[in-house]
Formats: structure tokens, C-alpha cells, sequence
């Protein structure tokens, strides 16, 4: 029974007992606050945020004035409402510090605004700056501009950087309401170019405000916004708005393709590619590609055919050819893929990219497993263009090969002369490896000692790894001690940093929810104490997981290993514990294993982006995030909430356990979230072959480093939280598979 009706019962059953004796249910006596906090606290573990902000305002209702419960009854509601409440804001307006003051904007939003402004007139809030900001944020939102320039007014400019563009946005936004606009024009117009963050965030805030007032204009500050910061949070509403001018007008359609597909709006992309009556043939192309980036290469090839059919001597044509060869092959096709990059190369045969093809040769005919027919490809490569940047892809897999084919002993050949000339290459501790396991199995003395180097070359080899379990050997163990991190720091010449203002104006950011304000309070304070290592002990105290990472490292270069556990803790952070312990157990996945993905794909940033249009902590690629809402039947999809924690790590976990129930073990998880499923299973061999020659196969330089970073960090994980590795799963625990053995010596 959902906990809210619970409480409904409660009520009832109380109203029902005061009739039993002798009353009126008009007359029933209320129930115990603290029962109404318990039924509160419950639902919020149950991630029923609303329902247990409702439970306690009503419990914050039945504490009387005075009762220090009752303002901390609001302020727990404050911070997990769905919507503005009046009666909570009030309740923390005349609660006695400035994290009141903050949460009462914060529950009651616009709704508050004549009550929070005369106090700040009265000079009766504490931390004026900032509950004068969030206030005018929440006017700005309402449109009403001139309470929003008055709210300014006690602002201030005394901000970090970070928060100053926030300031300035609101300033905009409430001259914009407040019809004074030619100061905001003057406002804009003085950022500098270099800001395009910034400036992409006024011109979308241009864009809203002309088209809520029926003005012009507002396509062309939207389209412009957009090309500015095409990754930013800001941009799902105003496509939703431009959808129609997207899909009529040609020309507008081109000026932005390039932004939608840098930014990750893919879905966007394939959608105007389809549905737009005259599609401009470079967004076609690009559409196509985001396409093939997902795996879906049936449409890949359609929209690729599309455009060679409308413009065969477009400015893609030829990059257009030769992925439609590629997808083809991907798509299941190899031959009919193979015949396509023989058309490319007959047509340009003076292209640079022209050292590409023995290597996309090769390349498709190893995953069909036709090795003896990739050999020549690969040799041509490494013969005729031995500069080129898949050379030494060729090269590996050329050894690769060999092995496939039964040639051991020119195998073993190849791949000590690999291991020698490419020892920068990704490949070459797999090389070792491969060379170390060849050795052994037709009974090289030697082989042991290469094994046994490989097994030394560091914690984040994955080679080290499969030779330690080819060898019966142990992990190394990170150097973790006992002693308390605060007398390590003082031992080592570390003074943690005295308490300033700074400090406290970002712990009462942080208290209010208000987490990107608080950190920018925090790296102005790591600048006046002389760096992040000095406040250690204030984000431990203060779970700020956000700056854990770079406070530890600098603490971790003072001395080596052995750390303290806390300095530890600080490089790997559990973050959001809440979150993610919940997410997790909804989707039966490793709390620990996200813990180490979080931290490879964001350091526990909450804004992060990367330059395919990732986002937020879990790194969700929009497109694949709109995938995992459909599956889902989620109707809350919007690439702009990735950046939320909540619904970055529904999203990624869900996804997370969808790709782990189609492979086995860690290893194949990660490249397949880093790399895509469709690769893995297709190219690299994921339902096919053991760890090591899967591994091996990976031809992606990031996914490599990738799986390696965060198996890394997930053994560290397990040795820190003690207390929560029972929460890891054996699937991803067990020791990585191994080939048995390798082909025979010729």
C-alpha cells in the first residue's frame, strides 16, 4: 500500500475512534506528528518525493509555533517538492537562519515574493545575495520583470564567476519582462565573444521572451542560441518550438544541422531528415551517421542511398560512399559492403583517405570471421601506407590473424616485432599478452617471463590482469592505511583550511539543494586558502562529491602510497548514496560498479557534456536516453533533464542492466556502453569469444582505456565501502575469461 494512503487511513481510523467514544468526527483528535514524519521519511527512501513533502507540511501543521520541528519539518518538505506550497514557504519564513530564507523561495517560488522582499528591504535576510537571486529567478520565470529588478537590487555583484553569469541572465531576463529593452540589449551585446555559454544561454532567454510576447524574431535567437552551445540544457523546448520551420524550410533546417549533431541531438536530426519536405542533403549525411553511431544501420544505408541517389557530387558524397560500404557490411552484408569500397576507390582514386580502405577491408572480413582472406588486406596496409593512423590496427590485427589461421610461429614472430616497433600503440601490452600465452602454450621457457612482466605492468591493465589469473597471481592491492587523514595532513605539512565565509555560504548552498551555487562557492574558497587539498576534511564532513576527486589527488601527490582510507574516499567518492543504493535495487544492478562508472564518465559533475552531446553523471547519450524512455513507457523524457542526478542514473542504470542481461561479465558491459552494443556484438565478438581475445578485438582506443579505467576504479570501490561490498555482484566480480589454447605452432 502506497504510504500516502497509509496516512489517509490513519486519519480516518482516528476520526472513526473519536466517534467510538461518544464524539463527533468533526471532533476527532489529530494524529501524532511524529507518526506523520515517520510515514514522510518512509517515502522519501521510497523515492516518493511529492507524497513525502505533502506528509510533512502536514506534519510541520500540527507542530506548534515555536517548535524547532516544525521549520525542520518544512525544510525537509522544501526539498522534495513537486511544486510550489505557500504554506511551506511561510512556515520557513520566520525560521531563524539563511537556509530558511533560501528554501522559502525555493517551496514558494514567485508565490513569495511580496513577503521575501519586504524582508529583504528590512534587511532581515540573512545571505541577502543569494535569496535575492533565487527570487528573481522565480519572477523571471513568471514574467514579472519589475519585482524581478527589484529582488535584484539587493543582490549585489559580489558572486563567483560561475554564479555572475547566473545574475546576468536574470538581469537580463527581468529588463526583458520589465520592457526596458534596450538596457537588455546593451547587457548582451557587452558579453564577450568568448563567452558563448553565456551568450547562448540570453539569446534562448531572447527566444522565450519574444515568442511568449508574439514578437519576431524568436526563431532566429533560438537557432542562434543553439549553435552557440549546441550540448547545453537549454534547447529541448525551443525544438519543440522550431519543429515546424525545421521541417518547411530548407535553408533553416541546414544552418543547423551541424549543431544538432555535435550537441547529441540525433533523434532531432533523424527526425528532420525524414520528415522535413525538402531536406538539405548535408543533413541527410549527418542524420545518416548518427545512425550508424547507434547501431541502426538498416537506416544508415537508406538515408546514405538517399543522398548519393539526390546529390552524387555533394559536398558528402564521398564520406557518404564509403559508410554506406561500412554499414552495409556492419548491417550484415559484408560482400555487398566490400563491393561498395571497391566503388569508392574506383572513383577516388586520388583521395587522401584512400590508405583507409585495406584496413576497412581487413577489418570487415575479421568479423566474419574470414581471417585468411583479411591477412592480405592487412598486409597491404602496413606495406603501402605505414603512416597512416590505422596502421597499426592493421599491424595487431595482421598478428590476430596469424593466430585465427594457424600460423603460431609467424604469429609469435609478428607479434614480438609489434611489441618492439609500437610499444606506444593500445594494442601493445595485448601484444605481450598474446605473445606471453603463445610462448607458454607450446612450451617457451620464456613465455613465463613475458606473462610475468605483463602481470607488472600496472593496476589499470587489463593485459596485467589476464596474466595474473593466467598465472595463479593476485591483484597488487592498493596501499590503504588506518591512519586518520588529519594527522596524515599534519604530518605531511597539510594545515586543513580554517573555516571562511566562503566555506559557510557554500555549506548553506549546499543544505538548500542549491549544488552548483555551493561549488562555486567552494573553488573560490579552495583560491583564498591556497588549493582544494587544505579542505578535505570540510567535503568529507559535507558529502561535496562534486570537488572530492580533485581535492584528493592534490592531497595523493604530497606523499605516496600508503593513503589514508579518507584520502582514499575522497579520490573515489560514493556519491549520491541515496540515489544510486535505490536506482540500483529498482534495477537489480552493482551500486559499486556505478559508483566506478560515474566516476570515468563525469567525476561526479552533474552538468557535464561531451563533445558527442553526452550528459550528465552517467553520460547519456540523448538519443539512447529517448530509446530507454520508450522501452520504459516513461513520458518525462527530455534531454535536458539529463543533467538532473535523479534522472541521469534512472536513465543510465536502466540502460546499464538492459546491455548487461544481453552479455557476461564487466569486461563486455563496459565496451558495450562506451563503445555501443551493436559493436561489441558485431565487431568485436562479445557472444562469442572469452575476455582476453575479446579485449584484444576492441578497436576503439577510448573503449579500451575506458573498460580499463573502470574496472579499475570498481576494485577500489569494493576495498573502500566494505560495508556495501556485499552489494557487488558476482557477474561482475568473478575473475575475466580466458581462450583456451591458441593454435598450434607451424
Amino acid at each position: 500500500m502506497r504510504l500516502f494512503a497509509m496516512l489517509m487511513s490513519l486519519l480516518a481510523l482516528s476520526s472513526c475512534r473519536a466517534v467510538e467514544d461518544g464524539g463527533q468526527a468533526g471532533a476527532a483528535l489529530p494524529p501524532d506528528p511524529s507518526t506523520v514524519e515517520t510515514a514522510a521519511r518512509s517515502a522519501a527512501d521510497e523515492g516518493l518525493n511529492g507524497e513525502s513533502a505533502l506528509l510533512y507540511i502536514q506534519a510541520a501543521g500540527l507542530r506548534a509555533e515555536g517548535d524547532p520541528m516544525r521549520v525542520s519539518d518544512a525544510r525537509a518538505a522544501a526539498l522534495l517538492l513537486d511544486e510550489p506550497s505557500i504554506p511551506c514557504a511561510q512556515i520557513l519564513l520566520a525560521g531563524p537562519d539563511s537556509l530558511d530564507a533560501l528554501l522559502a523561495v525555493v517551496a514558494g517560488g514567485a508565490g513569495i515574493a511580496p513577503a521575501m522582499l519586504e524582508k529583504l528591504a528590512d534587511s532581515l535576510v540573512p545571505m541577502p545575495e543569494y535569496a535575492a537571486l533565487l527570487l528573481a529567478e522565480s519572477l523571471v520565470a513568471a514574467g514579472r520583470g519589475e519585482e524581478a529588478l527589484r529582488a535584484l537590487s539587493y543582490a549585489g555583484d559580489s558572486f563567483p564567476a560561475q554564479t555572475a553569469a547566473d545574475l546576468a541572465l536574470a538581469r537580463y531576463g527581468a529588463l526583458l519582462y520589465a520592457g526596458r529593452l534596450d538596457e537588455a540589449t546593451a547587457l548582451r551585446q557587452g558579453v564577450p565573444a568568448s563567452d558563448s555559454v553565456l551568450r547562448s544561454r540570453l539569446l534562448g532567454a531572447l527566444g522565450t521572451f519574444r515568442h511568449e510576447s508574439g514578437a519576431a524574431g524568436w526563431e532566429d535567437a533560438f537557432s542562434q542560441s543553439i549553435r552557440l552551445w549546441p550540448s547545453g540544457y537549454i534547447h529541448a523546448p525551443a525544438f519543440a518550438l522550431l519543429r515546424p520551420r525545421l521541417l518547411s524550410d530548407s535553408a533553416f533546417s541546414a544552418g543547423l544541422a551541424d549543431a544538432f549533431y555535435s550537441g547529441g541531438l540525433w533523434n532531432e536530426l533523424y527526425d528532420i531528415a525524414v520528415h522535413a519536405q525538402d531536406p538539405p542533403g548535408h543533413l541527410v549525411y549527418l542524420a545518416a551517421r548518427t545512425r550508424d553511431r547507434l547501431g541502426f544501420y538498416d537506416q544508415a544505408c537508406a538515408l546514405l542511398e538517399g543522398y548519393l541517389d539526390g546529390y552524387p557530387a555533394g559536398a558528402d558524397a564521398e564520406n557518404a560512399l564509403m559508410y554506406l560500404g561500412l554499414d552495409l557490411a556492419r548491417g550484415g552484408l559484408p560482400d555487398s559492403g566490400l563491393a561498395v569500397l571497391d566503388r569508392w576507390e574506383s572513383r577516388y582514386p586520388s583521395s587522401p583517405r584512400r590508405g583507409n580502405i585495406p584496413w576497412y577491408r581487413g577489418s570487415i572480413l575479421a568479423e566474419y570471421e574470414r581471417w585468411a582472406e583479411a591477412l592480405p588486406h592487412f598486409e597491404a596496409m602496413i606495406a603501402d601506407y605505414p603512416s597512416n593512423v590505422a596502421a597499426d590496427d592493421a599491424h595487431f590485427f595482421l598478428c590476430l590473424a596469424l593466430l585465427e589461421t594457424g600460423r603460431g610461429s609467424e604469429a609469435a614472430a609478428e607479434l614480438a616485432s609489434f611489441s618492439r616497433e609500437s610499444g606506444e600503440s593500445v594494442y601493445a601490452q595485448s601484444a605481450r599478452y598474446l605473445l606471453g600465452r603463445l610462448l607458454v602454450e607450446e612450451g617457451d621457457a620464456s613465455g613465463m617471463d613475458t606473462l610475468r612482466a605483463v602481470s607488472r605492468l600496472g593496476s589499470e591493465s587489463l593485459a596485467a590482469r589476464f596474466a595474473q589469473v593466467r598465472l595463479g597471481a593476485s591483484p597488487p592491492s592498493p596501499g590503504i592505511s588506518s591512519e586518520p587523514l588529519e594527522a596524515w595532513m599534519t604530518r605531511n605539512g597539510v594545515v586543513p583550511a580554517p573555516s571562511t565565509a566562503s566555506m559557510r555560504r557554500g555549506a548553506v548552498l549546499l543544505d538548500a539543494g542549491l549544488r552548483r551555487w555551493a561549488v562555486a562557492e567552494f573553488k573560490a574558497a579552495e583560491e583564498e586558502v591556497g588549493g582544494g587539498g587544505r579542505m578535505a576534511l570540510f567535503y568529507l564532513e559535507h558529502d561535496v562529491w562534486e570537488r572530492m576527486p580533485n581535492c584528493g589527488w592534490r592531497l595523493s601527490t604530497v606523499a605516496p602510497e600508503p593513503w589514508p582510507a579518507d584520502l582514499w574516499r575522497l579520490r573515489y567518492p560514493a556519491a549520491w548514496p541515496g540515489l544510486v543504493l535505490r536506482t540500483s535495487a529498482d534495477f537489480g544492478f552493482d551500486p559499486l560498479l556505478v559508483w566506478s562508472i560515474m566516476r570515468q564518465e563525469s567525476m561526479f559533475q552533474p552538468g557535464a557534456s561531451s563533445p558527442a552531446g553526452a550528459r550528465g553523471l552517467i553520460q547519456m547519450i540523448p538519443s539512447t536516453s529517448e530509446y530507454v524512455a520508450s522501452r520504459q513507457g516513461w513520458d518525462d523524457y527530455s534531454p535536458d533533464a539529463l543533467f538532473e542526478p535523479g534522472v541521469s542514473l534512472r536513465y543510465g542504470i536502466c540502460y546499464l542492466s538492459g546491455v548487461a542481461s544481453e552479455v557476461d561479465g564487466p569486461v563486455k558491459l563496459l565496451a558495450s556502453y562506451n563503445g555501443g552494443p551493436h559493436n561489441a556484438a558485431g565487431r568485436w565478438g562479445a557472444s562469442t569469444l572469452s575476455d582476453d581475445l575479446f579485449f584484444c578485438r576492441i578497436t576503439f582506443n577510448e573503449t579500451r582505456r575506458y573498460v580499463e579505467k573502470v574496472l579499475a576504479n570498481y576494485e577500489i570501490y569494493r576495498l573502500l565501502y566494505p560495508s556495501l561490498a556485499g552489494l557487488a555482484q558476482p557477474r561482475f566480480t568473478a575473475a575475466p575469461t580466458l581462450s583456451p589454447r591458441a593454435g598450434a605452432m607451424d
